[in-house]
């Protein structure tokens, strides 16, 4: 998905997170926010926006 954005700006929305008892008494979005955490933290993602001159 990302490699196949059209050139300029594009805004990434997410919520990543650690998820603990805390965060689930405040929030009921818990289930993808340690999966966002990995991907963001993923090599290949940050080779693929690292290629596209993003910051």
């Amino acid at each position: 998905m990302l490699r196949a954005l059209p050139p300029g700006v594009t805004e990434m929305m997410c919520h990543p997170g650690l998820v603990d008892d805390a965060l689930r008494g405040l929030d009921a979005y818990v289930a993808a926010r340690e999966a966002e955490l990995r991907g963001l933290g993923d090599p290949r993602v940050n080779a693929i926006f690292g290629g596209r001159g993003s910051r």
